[in-house]
């Protein structure tokens, strides 16, 4: 059993001439001999460097194990990330861990982004792109590239990556999906529109199910431009062909309650709730279309459904509370900020609401 650190009685032993450390290594090493295809001794061996090796030896035992045992099994990647910042190595350390492989490295891009180190998995990034040989292996990496840089609010470059990738593969789905988004980073809707049509005519062989999302950011795409016949065409042809998505029909109800057009958005609405009975998504949706309208009433009776569907929605239990203060239902509203409080003791804007409500005047 490997331990981090060493007894208080046994402290001076290890440094002396009679430490068991160096017959332990040898152990290890030996197990590694024979059961080479064991990834976990070769990670072990890389845990007892980096917890009782000194000096330059630890690094490259450590490197060196972990980088034999990713090559036989890839998934210990998250581990052997968490072990090294764990130890707070440095990056060279982190870097010569990890095989060459372009595979790897962007996996490592991508935990490392997932774990908030952005400076690190642009590295890593790049050095998969170095790596990638293959076409189609380019296109995945800067594909992923792009992506990170967008999120990072990195436009300009995001939109180079997609840019490159589709000298790569020009008949893409994913690769004008890419540039769409870079594109709408940049607040280019013309060409994010363009971009998604694209998209969207190269996927429409592949059925209705294929385009469904690239037509959903299209018509996102045409309302940022204002032009909200063209936006509400793309939901309407997405509601034909999937005439029993719930979803797809609240989709184009807000855009047709966002075009001023309330009387059939509220059709769709509750076309939605008719396919989707048992949706608590779908009635909240519907609720908080009521409620903009001033059609309270019909609000709480969406708002109660989702909530019977969904006991645990705090945040539909917070909005029927306010549309019961909008009907003057003080117990009612007090009520439910107080289940609210129940699910989440530290929600701030319940208890105002709440200590509001208690501070008024009881009615006659």
């Amino acid at each position: 059993m490997l331990r981090t650190s060493t007894e208080p009685p046994l402290a001076g032993l290890v440094d002396s001439g009679d430490s068991l450390l160096p017959r332990a290594l040898a152990h290890l090493r030996e197990a590694i001999r024979l059961d080479p295809q064991n990834p976990y001794r070769r990670r072990n061996l890389a845990f007892f460097a980096l917890a009782h090796e000194r000096g330059e030896a630890r690094a490259q035992t450590a490197a060196a194990a972990f980088s034999e045992a990713l090559t036989i099994e890839p998934n210990l990647l998250k581990e052997v990330v968490d072990r090294l910042e764990i130890d707070r190595a440095p990056r060279d350390l982190l870097f010569a861990s990890i095989p060459r492989r372009d595979d790897l490295r962007l996996a490592l891009a991508r935990y490392l982004e997932q774990r908030n180190r952005r400076d690190v998995a642009a590295i890593a990034f790049e050095d998969a792109l170095a790596i990638a040989s293959d076409p189609e292996r380019q296109v995945s990496v800067r594909l992923a590239y792009s992506g990170f840089l967008a999120c990072g609010g990195e436009h300009r470059r995001a939109l180079e990556e997609a840019r490159r990738a589709l000298v790569l593969a020009p008949r893409s789905p994913e690769v004008f999906g890419a540039l769409a988004d870079a594109y709408a980073g940049v607040r280019d809707w013309r060409e994010t529109a363009s971009s998604l049509t694209t998209a969207v005519s190269l996927l429409r062989e592949s059925g209705p199910d294929q385009t469904r999302e690239y037509r959903h950011r299209l018509a996102r795409a045409y309302a940022a431009q204002g032009q909200w016949d063209q936006a509400v065409a793309v939901r309407r042809q997405m509601v034909r062909d999937a005439p029993g998505d719930a979803e797809g029909r609240v989709g184009l109800a807000l855009l047709l309650e966002e075009h001023g057009e309330w009387g059939e958005a509220s059709r769709e609405y509750q076309a939605a709730a008719e396919l989707a009975p048992r949706m608590s998504s779908i009635h909240a949706s519907a609720g908080d279309a009521y409620a903009r309208h001033g059609l309270f009433s019909d609000a709480v009776s969406a708002y109660q459904t989702a909530l019977r569907l969904s006991p645990d929605r705090a945040d539909v239990r917070s909005r029927l509370a306010a549309v019961y203060e909008r009907l003057g239902a003080g117990d009612r509203a007090a009520e439910e900020y107080r289940r609210v409080l129940a699910q989440r003791t530290d929600d701030p804007s319940a208890r105002a609401r709440l200590n509001a409500l208690s501070a008024r005047p009881a009615g006659p």
